[in-house]
């Protein structure tokens, strides 16, 4: 009896009859091997804004975001408000709103450093992979 209905399920999946379990094991099977390069699928998202030429600032936008959400934690954290953060940096709670700011770009080192200082943190400052542009010249002789 089990090698009639072994014969009988050949014989609809081979007709296209096959409950849908096995329909779909065989289209899903298909599919795999026709699927084709994803035709917008580009190399990285940086190269895509090195080339649209918004790197540097969409780089720059994501620090500042990260370190908003770092300084917000901390102040969380340690359960500091706005007003006693502005405090322990000496500036006005308008300037600890625009660091706070994502979206504003014109915060300064001395600002940060600051606000580091003020939740008994460091900031650090660092540049990566640089790459000299020409070789340095001995000055002496």
């Amino acid at each position: 009896m089990a090698a009639a209905v072994t014969r009988k399920r050949k014989a609809n999946v081979a007709a296209g009859t096959a409950p849908n379990r096995a329909r779909s094991r065989a289209r899903t099977t298909r599919r795999r091997r026709t699927r084709k390069a994803n035709p917008h699928q580009g190399p990285s998202v940086e190269s895509f804004l090195r080339e649209e030429g918004i790197f540097e600032e969409t780089a720059a936008r994501a620090v500042k975001e990260i370190l908003v959400l770092q300084i917000e934690a901390a102040m969380a954290r340690e359960g500091i408000t706005k007003v006693e953060m502005a405090r322990r940096m000496a500036t006005s709670r308008a300037a600890l709103d625009r660091l706070l700011d994502p979206g504003n770009g014109s915060v300064t080192l001395a600002t940060l450093f600051r606000a580091a200082s003020a939740l008994g943190a460091e900031l650090r400052v660092e540049l990566r992979g640089v790459r000299s542009a020409r070789p340095r010249r001995s000055t002496r002789r």
